[in-house]
């Protein structure tokens, strides 16, 4: 069974009038390319929205601190996972190329987190 939507297009006939010349020159049907045009739009706005609600989120001071707190301790968190690695590794195998990607790995991270809180 197929199904028959009614769109009103415009109250400008001659504004209707083209949509309706160019949806039968492209072989489209008004209410797909309403549908579409209409979804599209939608997405734009919803992410316009999230946009500003994630700069809202972030309005004050002590908002963006908290974020960066958050960030702190996620760095810590993985910091703490690749000193244990590198703790883990034998000791035989202290000179190799996973024992130094960690040891750069723990430096790096320890010197984002300083920085970080330096920030704030």
């Amino acid at each position: 069974m197929q199904k028959y939507t009614q769109v009103k297009v415009s109250v400008n006939p001659s504004l209707a009038a083209n949509f309706k010349q160019a949806c039968i020159r492209k072989g489209a049907s008004m209410a797909g390319e309403l549908s579409a045009f209409m979804a599209q739009k939608t997405n734009q706005l919803t992410l316009e929205t999230k946009q500003m609600q994630r700069r809202e989120s972030l309005a004050t001071r002590g908002l963006r601190r908290r974020a960066v707190e958050v960030i702190i301790t996620r760095l810590e968190d993985i910091c703490a996972a690749e000193e244990d690695y590198m703790h883990r590794i034998p000791e035989n195998l202290h000179g190799s190329n996973a024992c130094i990607a960690a040891e750069q790995a723990v430096d790096v991270l320890n010197s984002a987190i300083d920085l970080l809180n330096e920030a704030f």
